[in-house]
């Protein structure tokens, strides 16, 4: 059994954590598939420092849950994923990003691949 961090020091740890500099590439990659695209924000975005979360079978949650929630410090991205910018969001998924759009603090994207050096961008 590991010991427990204190949840003050904790904190204070985590207030310290400074993100690395974002390299952004030149040529935007192509993705074959949504999970695909969705491995690549995930992997950018653990290691730029940020706590990444999604629903491993989105079948037995709540419809229309964001894809991607990602927190670092008092940042909080949720964010749902297309495989291009002509995927609109279905009603259940708009009613959830309107929801997050009410958090402070918290940034709501809908990201296809098209937007990938915003996408790094932001995460940096």
């Amino acid at each position: 059994m590991g010991m427990r961090i204190p949840p003050e020091l904790e904190a204070e740890i985590l207030s310290r954590a400074e993100p690395r500099a974002a390299v952004i590439p030149e040529v935007t990659p192509t993705f074959a598939t949504e999970a695909a695209f969705q491995a690549a924000i995930v992997q950018k975005a653990r290691e730029w420092g940020w706590l990444c979360f999604h629903t491993y079978d989105s079948r037995r949650c709540e419809p229309g849950f964001p894809d991607l929630i990602l927190l670092r410090r008092d940042r909080m991205i949720a964010a749902e994923l297309k495989r291009s910018r002509k995927e609109k969001p279905s009603p259940a998924q708009r009613k959830w990003l309107r929801a997050f759009q009410g958090v402070s603090g918290a940034n709501v994207y809908i990201w296809s691949p098209e937007d990938w050096d915003t996408i790094l961008k932001e995460l940096s």
